[in-house]
């Protein structure tokens, strides 16, 4: 049956399930260790008034659980010292 067509095959290399999981683990695990690699917040260069910060929490928001905060008083976000009881509108949980 030849009517002027070329069969052409291609070859998938075969990856056992054995290498595709440690592989998949290996990834799984540099990942979570590159986002553990983060250096020393740099304090925020946004001022306070515009920030809208305060020295009290908004209800259960607070400084001391956002992401930008690291203790004991610095903010990537707000210039200055931040109290960890504080709150600004830039507020972002973990």
């Amino acid at each position: 049956m030849s009517n002027g067509k070329k069969i052409v095959l291609q070859l998938v290399p075969q990856v056992s399930r054995r290498r595709f999981l440690a592989g998949a683990g290996m990834a799984a695990v540099g990942g979570t260790a590159a986002g553990c690699a983060h250096g020393p917040k740099m304090p925020g260069m946004v001022p306070k008034m515009e920030a809208e910060y305060r020295d009290r929490p908004n209800g259960l928001a607070r400084c001391g659980v956002c992401k930008h905060f690291a203790s004991p008083n610095v903010c990537e976000v707000v210039a200055g010292p931040v109290s960890p009881d504080g709150w600004c509108r830039f507020y972002a949980l973990f």
